[in-house]
């Protein structure tokens, strides 16, 4: 990400994951219009693959149910602390707060205009990654060597 002096965000690297090329294209030339990078991806283990080796400043991912696979991919994104905006038609309000609770940082509908995606993506690309707390370790009572007795 490139930040002039003024402190705005001129470009990033957005990772596009829709098997449309057509929806893809559409995304491309919105986002390329605000000087992003977009990189592609036509299904989940290439988009997975492709967030592993260039660890994109967002993720905007086409998600058509709550299969097995779309959950594993959402919820590797999120252990990749990569902001990801899921784009689905699907209206079940159980669904769209599933993706959220599952790491999406936002949802919106599948072809959205330049005017609802570009602010989701700049919040998406300021918010910064997006970190999972990890569990803490349960203490335990085991001696370390400044405790050991001598003997």
């Amino acid at each position: 990400m490139w930040i002039n002096p003024m402190g705005y965000i001129l470009m990033a690297l957005i990772l596009i994951a829709d098997s449309s090329a057509q929806e893809r294209q559409k995304l491309r030339t919105i986002i390329e219009a605000d000087d992003h990078i977009i990189v592609e991806a036509d299904n989940g283990p290439y988009c997975l693959e492709i967030a592993e080796y260039h660890h994109p400043e967002c993720v905007l991912l086409s998600l058509l149910g709550t299969d097995k696979n779309d959950i594993e991919l959402l919820q590797a994104l999120q252990q990749l602390a990569i902001p990801t905006i899921v784009l689905t038609d699907n209206a079940q309000t159980d669904i769209s707060q599933q993706y959220l609770e599952l790491g999406a940082s936002r949802i919106l509908r599948p072809s959205p205009e330049s005017a609802e995606i570009l602010p989701a993506l700049a919040a998406a690309v300021d918010s910064g990654p997006v970190f999972q707390p990890l569990p803490t370790a349960p203490k335990t009572d085991l001696e370390t060597p400044s405790t050991r007795s001598s003997g």
